[in-house]
């Protein structure tokens, strides 16, 4: 045993996790141990609000395939976490947080800016606790990194009273391979070979890939299955980066705004092989007018997490296993039940060629060089002019919706805001993304909505001096509403326009780069000049305010009915 203060104790259990990022906003109650992260090798990077520091830890840890870590001040600090946390946590994001709290004398009589972080954060954490000695500070660190990384991921909080920060104690500081397992294997051996024999028996079958396939980097492997017998592969919501749109047999993704040759295939599925994902709401809602997953579909699902098998969908066969280990198992096993090498089935191929082929020539339409500006042509743009390895990082909204049809994803990778969907999270996770990868191109996609959240995070992005490039797909609405009541409420538009400011101007006054685009000729080059730029740049593109994509929500939405107010 060694002894430190808790602030070396919590410091020190960071640096031996490999940790060299911290996201949050300076505090008094934890200001002992920020003082010691430069010579622990850590930069600590401030932001402007607290829920930023959640969503640049989210898109890091996504990245990275490492836990991201944010730390705030407690009570309000916290409070501002939640959405943030709340975000990770559907996302499955091994996030990290770290929140003091008043004087362990002091707990429990409304203190200065105390909150029950703990009962707040239960229900959007993997586990949540308080730390109760200063002595068991790398204990608790161990179970709460243990919590994030291991089986299916995600955020978890330790809060710590403020003055055991300064206490000395006599603590071990361990590696993380001796505390927590790397591993849960491939799964029931007798599942795997039940698995390979549907799949050669199947007539239609088809490979959902969800985001598993991304925290197991198993895209080579899931692909190899898929061609070994011609298996169509779509992805879930949010993961269009899960197998390379490139690709021939990948069709794109389903859920929201994705997809109708992906849709059309699924409906047409003898059998769905669900790889990483639980085959949640969003990937399975109705879209384009019509149903392609049911019930009533055989459906075959591997996942990490037993939770998550059968929950949405009844299963016929379902396997707890890491993804990656599971899709080698079932290669092997397929290979050894065929007596030569299968050939292509041509009548899949045809299938496949004439879906992507039809959707291809639809989407096609969208795009018109017009003015207004057509938010579906700037994606053609998008398309043309950013690396093919790019990382895209997507907010919500009508707009941004376009991205899940329109965006190719050749090696490009894709953080969007997955299930919890607030609004805001696009520009600090492209922050993230580029603090995690500062070798790539980073572009976040956003509403004028979406960036007015978001703002104040260009200050961040000035002093941090991260280099990301924002595209504002600006139609002056919170349009993914604006639809909503275009489609249900004749048009009777409450709420939802917007008075902007020029943002590329304040974009300017902070020390970013900025540019106004209003016609059709500018996207290109002042995309290409944004890239070029050594600094953070922010683009105010002026769209078509009537071009909406489909409501999100029809499944939940009908029309309303009025029995007093007619």
């Amino acid at each position: 045993m060694s002894e430190m203060s808790g602030s070396e104790a919590l410091i020190e259990s960071l640096r031996v996790e490999g940790i060299k990022h911290l996201f949050g906003i300076v505090g008094s109650a934890y200001i002992d141990a920020l003082d010691l992260t430069p010579k622990a090798g850590i930069r600590f990077v401030g932001v402007r609000h607290e829920q930023s520091a959640a969503h640049m830890a989210d898109a890091y840890a996504r990245l990275t395939n490492a836990p991201g870590v944010c730390v705030v001040q407690n009570g309000p600090g916290a409070t501002n976490l939640v959405t943030g946390i709340a975000a990770a946590y559907h996302a499955h994001s091994p996030v990290v947080a770290v929140t003091p709290s008043p004087l362990s004398s002091q707990l429990f009589t409304d203190a200065y800016q105390e909150a029950n972080h703990v009962a707040i954060f239960s229900s959007i954490t993997k586990w949540a606790s308080q730390v109760n000695r200063a002595d068991r500070i790398p204990e608790f660190m161990r179970v709460a990194f243990r919590a994030a990384m291991s089986g299916s991921k995600g955020p978890v909080l330790i809060d710590i009273p403020r003055d055991f920060f300064y206490e000395l104690v006599n603590v071990d500081i361990f590696e993380a391979t001796r505390y927590r397992e790397m591993n849960i294997g491939s799964g029931d051996p007798a599942a795997i070979e039940r698995i390979a024999e549907r799949l050669i028996e199947a007539e239609s079958p088809v490979i959902i890939a969800g985001g598993g396939v991304l925290w197991s980097q198993c895209a080579n492997d899931l692909l190899e299955l898929a061609e070994l017998l011609t298996i169509p592969v779509v992805t879930s919501y949010g993961h269009n980066d899960a197998v390379s749109t490139e690709h021939a047999l990948a069709l794109g993704s389903l859920g929201r705004g994705g997809s109708k040759a992906a849709m059309e295939i699924c409906s047409k599925a003898d059998l769905v092989l669900a790889a990483g994902t639980r085959i949640g709401q969003f990937t399975s809602l109705p879209y384009y007018d019509f149903q392609y997953l049911t019930h009533k579909s055989r459906i075959i699902q591997i996942d990490i997490d037993p939770r998550q098998i059968g929950r949405y969908f009844p299963v016929e066969i379902g396997l707890s296993a890491d993804l990656r280990l599971a899709l080698r198992a079932i290669v092997s096993s397929v290979q050894s039940k065929m007596e030569r090498a299968r050939p292509t089935h041509r009548t899949r191929t045809n299938e496949i060629e004439r879906a992507r082929n039809e959707w291809q020539r639809e989407i096609a339409t969208w795009m018109p060089e017009t003015h207004p500006i057509k938010p579906q042509f700037v994606y053609k743009i998008i398309n043309e002019v950013i690396p093919r390895d790019a990382i895209v990082t997507l907010d919500l909204g009508s707009l941004t919706g376009f991205a899940y049809s329109l965006l190719a994803f050749p090696e490009r990778r894709l953080i969007a805001p997955l299930g919890f969907g607030n609004v805001g999270f696009g520009y600090p996770a492209g922050l993230g993304a580029k603090i995690a990868k500062p070798e790539k191109t980073v572009v976040s996609i956003v509403g004028d909505g979406a960036f007015s959240m978001s703002i104040h995070e260009v200050m961040t992005a000035v002093q941090e001096d991260i280099a990301t490039v924002c595209l504002i797909l600006n139609n002056s609405a919170w349009g993914a509403e604006k639809a909503n009541q275009m489609y249900f409420y004749g048009k009777r538009y409450i709420g939802t326009n917007l008075v902007n400011p020029d943002f590329a101007a304040i974009a300017r006054c902070m020390g970013a780069y900025g540019e106004r685009i209003d016609e059709v000729d500018e996207i290109k080059p002042s995309i290409i000049r944004a890239l070029e730029q050594d600094k953070p740049a922010i683009l105010d593109i002026m769209v078509d305010p009537n071009e909406l994509s489909l409501p999100a929500r029809r499944d939940a939405l009908k029309e309303p009915v009025r029995m007093i107010y007619r």
